[in-house]
């Protein structure tokens, strides 16, 4: 909690496109608006990875989970 979360991000493959385009255009967005995340409040938080190829096919969404809690020792009333 109040520590600078850094996404560790996501990568795409496709069968036709280069991985590396398709990784580079991953538009990531979270549960509570854009990145970085908010990490003053306990709670959980969802990131977002959308991508498409350049045909337009879309990917299916990935998310990843992020549990923000107190630091060891943190009291939070």
């Amino acid at each position: 909690m109040g520590q600078e979360y850094v996404d560790e991000g996501a990568t795409a493959t496709d069968n036709i496109d280069n991985s590396l385009f398709l990784t580079a255009n991953i538009l990531t967005t979270t549960s509570e608006g854009d990145l970085p995340l908010d990490t003053s409040m306990i709670g959980e938080v969802l990131i977002f990875y959308d991508v498409s190829d350049a045909a337009g096919n879309q990917a299916v969404q990935a998310t990843r989970t992020v549990q923000i809690i107190a630091a060891q020792g943190c009291f939070t009333p």
